[in-house]
């Protein structure tokens, strides 16, 4: 055959593909027609994985074998790889080298076999491979020097079509990590950055399974953001509930050293934590932002040796555009989430200054004020004026075991049931009990109320109270003597069925009755040093002679001025009753 006219018809036929997979089929047709061969297969190299792809081709008609391999060395193909050298055989099963493997998958007996490099300025790209079966035609040196001839083109062809491809591959990996940069620029949802980033990726990377486990820093769990698989069924299962503590398993390891890892074979690492069962290779790369770790990429094949140092550099440059977006919107979610806490609570601060008394009660031959300073927006004390018939007024003042809503939701029933019992016409003894079983039915072990509630009567100038549990007013004389309100029973809420007593005292013109929280006298100063009963009698005291508003107010600038810096770390709530 004339070598001219092979090579011009050659390189037109293999040059008019420039794409890997479309070329190698050009090749194999090309191949089987010039050497009338039964059977043609070519053995790219892979550098990354360091073996040989095999794409066959059995006849005119039959299907090509795409994503099998050899490694260097195995079979004449390899050997022919591995040496650079050709082989020419009669008997290809007689040879020690030959590799029976694929005889199977092509339903084929080799005989005949011809095997070349395909070589490129003394660099082996792949191997040129034509059989016959046992029994078939038989190679000749024609033969050989038609496909060495051949094997010269096609390394041509290869050698560009391979710099195409890569250089497409550079220049889609730049675009994709391009456009990714610009969506995750403009998006402040976290689920919608971790789908972009997932959908993105596998435009580049084959993977099987690909997930974003994010570090809570709470509890310093990885927890699976997302998952996205190609495989279904039983696997989708053992993702289910996922927690990973740092150090365990190969994400864990990631993201407490902070270094990525590339695992040829998983089988083989002592650290892999097996989760999904067809897993065979992995690489795992931290998501990091200003330096501290915010989560763990892991991508995962069912192909061992299936990844490249090129791949997780590729996959850290991923992690780096997704570091500073799930960092910029886990911090707009915390801003969201402050916002909305922060209405809710003025919400539920309206709401507890709705049952709070809205204007102070004018009873004849007494002064009487009352007050609520919370140190946050909701808080667990409570008073109330409640006028029960005429010349009788209930006075209560209570004080919740917490902070916050749930403080003040338990107030909140606490207030209703209390005034329900009111209504109900009970003696104050009576009342206490009924909202003691009312409160531990209500609420969780551990939560409970502290409350003093009486009723005064401005008539008889009595006032009669019981004292659940709470700091016990202090009643001044006129002549100095300081008494405390103490009787009554435990705390609403601690036991289901309790018993209270209730007393009366007499009031005489210039007597004085302060009811306060714990607040009050566990106001601390910047020292440590508390405000105390003792400092608050002398202040009262000192200032009795004062309208209640003033001495109210009188008390909370002294508390203020005790405290100085330090932060007010509980609610004051204070109610003063003067007989005049």
């Amino acid at each position: 055959m004339d070598k001219v006219a092979l090579l011009l018809e050659a390189a037109e036929t293999l040059n008019s593909e420039l794409r890997i997979k479309p070329l190698l089929e050009n090749i194999l047709n090309l191949t089987l027609r010039y050497l009338n061969a039964a059977a043609v297969s070519v053995f790219l190299i892979n550098p990354k994985l360091n073996r040989l792809d095999l794409y066959l081709k059995a006849g005119e008609d039959n299907p090509k074998i795409w994503s099998s391999h050899l490694a260097f060395g195995q079979g004449i193909a390899g050997w022919v790889a591995e040496k650079g050298e050709p082989v020419i055989t009669d008997n290809a099963r007689s040879d020690p080298r030959f590799f029976t493997g694929y005889e199977n998958m092509a339903d084929f007996k080799t005989g005949a076999l011809i095997c070349v490099p395909i070589k490129r300025r003394e660099k082996v790209l792949g191997v040129i491979e034509a059989l016959n079966p046992e029994g078939g035609r038989l190679f000749d040196r024609e033969d050989l020097d038609i496909l060495i001839t051949l094997s010269g083109q096609m390394a041509i062809s290869l050698e560009n079509a391979i710099l195409l491809e890569k250089s497409e591959k550079d220049r889609r990996e730049k675009e994709i990590l391009f456009e990714i940069s610009k969506k995750l620029n403009t998006s402040l949802s976290l689920d919608e950055i971790l789908d972009t980033i997932i959908d993105s990726l596998s435009e580049v990377i084959d993977y099987d399974m690909a997930g974003i486990f994010l570090v809570n820093r709470k509890t310093g769990d990885l927890t699976p953001q997302f998952e996205k698989s190609k495989t279904r069924g039983g696997d989708e299962l053992l993702r289910k509930n996922i927690k990973l503590k740092l150090g365990d398993g190969l994400v864990g390891w990631v993201a407490k050293n902070g270094k990525s890892v590339l695992v040829p074979d998983v089988n083989a690492d002592s650290r892999y934590f097996k989760f999904r069962k067809n897993t065979s290779s992995e690489m795992v790369v931290p998501i990091k932002s200003d330096n501290h770790i915010v989560g763990v990429f892991n991508i995962e094949s069912d192909e061992v040796n299936k990844y490249t140092e090129e791949d997780i550099t590729l996959l850290e440059a991923f992690a780096s555009q997704a570091g500073v977006a799930i960092e910029r919107a886990r911090l707009h979610n915390e801003i969201l989430s402050k916002r909305e806490l922060e209405e809710e609570l003025k919400i539920a601060r309206r709401i507890q200054l709705s049952f709070l008394p809205q204007e102070q009660p004018q009873i004849d031959g007494y002064d009487i004020y009352g007050l609520n300073h919370s140190y946050i927006e909701v808080g667990g004390d409570y008073f109330d004026f409640i006028r029960i018939v005429e010349n009788q007024y209930g006075i209560a003042i209570g004080d919740v075991a917490g902070k916050g809503i749930p403080a003040a939701l338990i107030m909140a029933a606490f207030r209703a049931s209390l005034i329900a019992e009111i209504r109900n016409n009970y003696a104050i003894r009576t009342i206490l009990s009924k909202v003691n079983s009312l409160i531990y039915e209500s609420v969780e072990s551990g939560n409970y109320v502290t409350a003093v509630y009486g009723v005064l009567d401005s008539q008889n100038s009595i006032f009669t109270f019981s004292n659940a549990g709470h700091n016990p007013p202090l009643l001044f004389r006129s002549k100095g003597k300081v008494e405390e309100l103490s009787e009554g029973g435990v705390a609403l809420g601690v036991i289901p069925n309790c018993n209270y007593v209730e007393r009366p005292v007499f009031l005489n013109n210039g007597d004085l009755i302060l009811f306060y929280t714990d607040g009050v006298t566990e106001t601390f100063s910047p020292s440590g040093e508390e405000y105390g009963t003792d400092r608050l009698i002398d202040l009262i005291n000192s200032s009795r002679d004062l309208p209640a508003k003033e001495i109210s107010n009188k008390l909370l600038n002294d508390l203020k001025t005790f405290r100085d810096t330090a932060p007010q770390s509980d609610d004051y709530t204070v109610i003063i009753l003067k007989k005049l």
